[in-house]
């Protein structure tokens, strides 16, 4: 990553402060599988 770069490292990222996504999106299918873990396609409730 560049030094100028506005991203923070994940050490800076405070998990416990992000809003819980479930009431956020609503999974639609299971598109398939990837190289972390699943990919779902997803439509934003809002």
């Amino acid at each position: 990553m560049a030094s100028d770069s506005p991203a923070r490292s994940l050490d800076e990222i405070d998990l416990s402060a992000l809003r819980d996504p479930a009431g956020i999106f609503e999974l639609v299918e299971l598109v398939g599988n990837g190289t972390y873990g699943q990919v779902y396609k997803q439509m934003n409730k809002r």
